[in-house]
C-alpha cells in the first residue's frame, strides 16, 4: 500500500513554527499583528493552491507593509525551518514505525525549495521514500502517480480536499483534525475516515491493508 501524506498540521506543527516566527519577528520590531496580516497574504487557505510562501518574499511583503527595510526576516525564518526537528508531532515516529512495509509520500503544496528545505530541516526526507511538492491541486497528482490496481490512502487535515465525494476508489481519504487545529472541521466533509492524530489514522490502515 501506498501512504500520500500531506506535510503542514499533519507532519509538522506550523502553527508552532508561526509561534516562533512571530516571537523572532517582535524582536525586529514588527508586531504579532503586522506579522498575521504580512502572512495572510499568500493562501486563500493555508495548504491550498494560492501564493506560494517563501521567507524571502514575506522579508519583501513586510518591506512594502511597513515601508523600512528589515533585512534579517528572511535568513531568521529560514533558520527556524532548518531547525525545525522539535516541530515534529510526537506521532509521527510511530506512525512511521507502523507502517514500515508501505510506501510514504509526502504530498505537500508550496515554493518547491522552502517545502523542502522545511522537510528536510525536520528530518523527515530520510523517513519517506519520495517527496512531491506541488502548486496545484492533489488528488489529479497522486491519481497519475499510482499504478494499475494499486490501492493508496490519503492523509491530510484540509477539508476541502473532501468536500465532495471521489469517484476513484482506490484512493482511501483519511480527514485528519488534531485538537489543536480549530480551521478544518469535519461538517460537510466525505472523506471516508476521519482521526484525531496519526496513531488513529494507523489504526484505520491497519484495517484496510
Amino acid at each position: 500500500m501506498k501512504i500520500f501524506l500531506d506535510f503542514d498540521r499533519t507532519l509538522y506543527d506550523l502553527d508552532a513554527f508561526h509561534v516562533a516566527a512571530r516571537e523572532l519577528l517582535s524582536s525586529y520590531g514588527v508586531s504579532h499583528e503586522e506579522y498575521n496580516e504580512s502572512k495572510s497574504v499568500f493562501s486563500r487557505g493555508s495548504g491550498l493552491p494560492g501564493n506560494s510562501y517563501t521567507p524571502e518574499a514575506h522579508a519583501e511583503v513586510l518591506e512594502k507593509m511597513l515601508v523600512k527595510p528589515l533585512y534579517p526576516v528572511a535568513t531568521g525564518i529560514r533558520k527556524i525551518a532548518m531547525e525545525g526537528r522539535q516541530l515534529v508531532f510526537e506521532d509521527v515516529s510511530d506512525f512511521f514505525r507502523g507502517t514500515g512495509e508501505c510506501e510514504r509520500v509526502i504530498v505537500t503544496f508550496g515554493d518547491t525549495e522552502y517545502q523542502r528545505c522545511k522537510i528536510i530541516g525536520a528530518g523527515l526526507d530520510t523517513r519517506v521514500d519520495e517527496i512531491i511538492v506541488t502548486s496545484g491541486g492533489k488528488w489529479e497528482l497522486m491519481e497519475n502517480h499510482l499504478k494499475p490496481g494499486e490501492v493508496a490512502v490519503f492523509i491530510d487535515d484540509h477539508r476541502d480536499y473532501f468536500l465532495r465525494p471521489r469517484e476513484n476508489q482506490s484512493i482511501y481519504g483519511i480527514h485528519l483534525v488534531r485538537k489543536s487545529n480549530t480551521k478544518n472541521f469535519c461538517d460537510g466533509c466525505h472523506a471516508p475516515y476521519h482521526a484525531g492524530d496519526l496513531r488513529e489514522a494507523l489504526e484505520i490502515i491497519k484495517n484496510l491493508v
